[in-house]
């Protein structure tokens, strides 16, 4: 199967060296998938579903889930995970329906060949109830927990994976390693800047070079060291909530910040902006 170069081309590009690392860990999955599919079976026909809804689809268990209503005639509805920056990952999309946060989301889909009868404007659910977030009490624990002091800004950043410089994590993005320090650094030289400033670093759930951030950071005077914390295990909402300044590449996180009412930024390069669909403002990443 792997003979084949053209399983592993996408618009006439090869994206095997970027694809390879999810292949191989699909492939060690493959009896636990096996157990799953043989369970998904015994489920949906004993419980004979109308529908079956799901949060996404990106993980490999709610994909095979899919893909088993899909062999039983079971319609499915899926969220979509995040904001469709990228066509791959989101078409074509087995569900039968795909639901979408607005209109903006709705077009990206269309414009990538998703028939409209496919796609419903549902909102995104998993934001309701922050409005209800106290984001004093937020912030009065995050910076407990972190060492910080409440009574001085704090802006955070959140960063983003990649793979390599030339193939970075999200195949046709431009968040490779070399952006990503750039963007490390810019928030970093403001924190140097502002002696005032404390700055909260959050890692992506998916963050696959931990010790390539920290070693950025420790490339800087130890009095800025000493006021940079990471975060990981922290929730994302309340690490906004605690902040003063959010910083994001091409992340929900940016809308998180904005339901939060806290300035958020996002950065990109022009003239090929990435991101100018869900903002016109930006921080260009080479023009600090």
């Amino acid at each position: 199967i792997f003979s084949h170069s053209k399983l592993f081309q996408w618009h006439g590009h090869s994206v095997w060296s970027a694809a390879r690392l999810e292949i191989q860990a699909v492939l060690r999955k493959t009896p636990e998938v096996i157990s799953w599919i043989d369970s998904f079976f015994e489920m949906l026909q004993r419980l004979a579903p109308s529908a079956v809804l799901l949060e996404e689809d990106v993980c490999v268990f709610n994909k095979t889930l899919v893909s088993c209503c899909n062999q039983l005639g079971i319609p499915t509805f899926v969220l979509v995970h995040g904001i469709p920056f990228y066509e791959i990952g989101f078409s074509p999309s087995p569900s039968r329906k795909m639901l979408v946060w607005g209109p903006s989301c709705k077009k990206r889909l269309l414009d990538w060949g998703i028939p409209p009868e496919r796609i419903l404007e549902t909102g995104a659910p998993q934001y309701e109830g922050f409005e209800k977030i106290d984001c004093a009490k937020k912030r009065v624990e995050i910076c407990k927990a972190l060492g910080l002091d409440p009574r001085k800004p704090i802006l955070m950043l959140a960063t983003q994976p990649f793979h390599t410089n030339e193939h970075p994590d999200f195949l046709g993005t431009p968040l490779t390693q070399e952006k990503i320090e750039l963007m490390i650094r810019m928030a970093l030289d403001f924190t140097a800047q502002t002696p005032e400033l404390q700055m909260i670093l959050k890692y992506h759930p998916r963050e696959n070079h931990v010790f390539f951030t920290e070693e950025i950071v420790r490339s800087y005077p130890k009095e800025v060291q000493n006021r940079v914390r990471f975060a990981r295990k922290h929730e994302t909402p309340s690490l906004i909530a605690a902040s003063d300044v959010l910083l994001t590449a091409g992340s929900t996180v940016y809308f998180e910040g904005l339901l939060l009412k806290k300035p958020s930024f996002i950065f990109d390069e022009p003239p090929r902006r990435q991101f100018e669909f869900i903002s016109y403002e930006f921080l260009d990443i080479y023009n600090p």
